[in-house]
């Protein structure tokens, strides 16, 4: 019954992974995630060179 039931919600889930909507808003927050760690990154590599500085 279990195993079941986990094939289905699996199922399902991939079902709502296919349609193109949920992927287009997956893609975004992909691409949204992506900068924000550009921008970290960058801010960390600001901060290294202030510390050289300091």
């Amino acid at each position: 019954m279990i195993l079941r039931s986990n094939k289905n919600n699996k199922s399902k889930v991939c079902q709502c992974l296919n349609r193109p909507k949920i992927g287009q808003k997956m893609k975004e927050m992909n691409n949204l995630i992506q900068k924000i760690f550009q921008i970290l990154m960058r801010v960390k590599s600001n901060l290294s060179e202030l510390g050289v500085l300091l």
